[in-house]
């Protein structure tokens, strides 16, 4: 049985270390109470952060928890707790408070340094999730501040009915008592009755005052507020209808380097176009789309590179190596093969012979990994 921790919304990013280590491992095990995702940004392998966690954390207010591994010391204590389910290396893991949107992981791809497309692609899920959510406002900062000013207009509402309550009951008292009294000492008492009565006036026209200065800051803050939904609103149009707007939905596959998918979806878009008759709408349509997405010919400049360090492939030198994981193979012996890794994914493998029987072997080798890789 799990003793659920509530996670508590902060303007920053929660460092996690050895003595709140228990605030992550409760998001990643499922004992944690959250109504806001969850952000975890782990430390790559040079202990540093994958993204701008400040800026991260800012775009996100409001809309997630951000926790950041503070060091790399806590690695051991973090895959025990979680049983080696938890991110590492830089990687980030996004977690939903909504079943249906599950757990997403997103890899860091750099050896060094902050990635700004990751982070992108961080707060652009986040964004997807809270569109499709009706969050409370009181898990909102704008929501919180207005209940705090909608409170404070109560309370002071409240003590004016009292107050009011009490001057008319004070006033018939004192009218009472008046009628009792000789002509001095009545006189003595209206002027008293005065003097009480100017000054609780002057106290109610501060209430009213103070209500009304209450009542316009909660009314321009709604207005902000509303402002600001509409401003989303509208954007959140543009984006759905601006040409800019790629025209099919990115799936789970992550860039193994910067803009590879979208240079392999118009690498076959380029190479489907030879095949289209000319004066087609298809053709109109496929081209338009090449000559506007800025194609860099990134995988065929890969494949070439390929192509020169193996086309005479007779074994596996130092330099081939070097080459080769430059290109983001990743190469394990095994026996008399090598096992070549794209990207260390298992999807992605094939063998080479560490003797190869003759000068064939470069350009078969060179048609498998091409064709493996790009």
């Amino acid at each position: 049985m799990y003793c659920y921790i509530r996670l508590v919304l902060q303007r920053g990013a929660t460092g996690i270390n050895k003595d709140n280590l228990r605030l992550l491992t409760d998001v990643i095990n499922g004992g944690a109470a959250y109504k806001l995702p969850v952000v975890y940004v782990s430390k790559n392998l040079q202990n540093e952060d994958p993204v701008d966690v400040a800026a991260m954390s800012k775009k996100l207010r409001g809309m997630a928890h951000v926790l950041v591994q503070e060091d790399l010391s806590t690695n051991k204590d973090i895959q025990t707790a979680c049983d080696s389910k938890n991110e590492y290396r830089g990687s980030i893991g996004l977690y939903f408070p909504n079943a249906k949107a599950g757990h997403k992981t997103l890899r860091y791809r750099r050896e060094t340094g902050p990635d700004p497309m990751l982070m992108e692609k961080v707060i652009q899920l986040i964004l997807q999730y809270a569109n499709s959510q009706m969050i409370d406002p009181l898990f909102t900062w704008q929501g919180v501040n207005n209940a705090l000013l909608l409170e404070r207009l109560n309370n002071q509402t409240d003590i004016k009915a009292k107050y009011e309550q009490f001057y008319m009951e004070a006033e018939e008292r004192l009218s009472k008592i008046q009628e009792t009294l000789d002509e001095e000492s009545s006189r003595i008492a209206a002027e008293a009755r005065e003097q009480a009565l100017s000054e609780a006036n002057e106290l109610l026209e501060s209430f009213d005052e103070e209500e009304k200065r209450l009542r316009k800051q909660i009314e321009d803050q709604t207005k902000d507020n509303e402002n600001l939904r509409n401003e989303n609103d509208g954007l959140r149009q543009k984006i759905q209808s601006m040409d800019g707007v790629p025209l099919l939905k990115r799936g789970e596959e992550d860039d193994f380097y910067a803009g590879e998918i979208k240079d392999l979806v118009l690498l076959v878009l380029s190479e489907a176009l030879t095949a289209i008759p000319e004066n087609t709408r298809r053709k109109d349509a496929v081209r338009d789309i090449i000559d506007n997405n800025d194609f860099k010919h990134l995988t065929e400049k890969r494949a070439g590179e390929i192509k020169r360090m193996l086309k005479t492939y007779t074994g596996m030198s130092a330099k081939l190596r070097q080459e080769m994981e430059s290109l983001d193979f990743e190469i394990t012996e095994d026996g008399k093969h090598y096992k070549v890794f794209y990207h260390g994914d298992p999807r992605y493998c094939c063998t080479m012979s560490k003797t190869p029987s003759d000068w064939r072997a470069g350009k078969s080798i060179v048609s498998e990994i091409t064709n493996l890789a790009l």
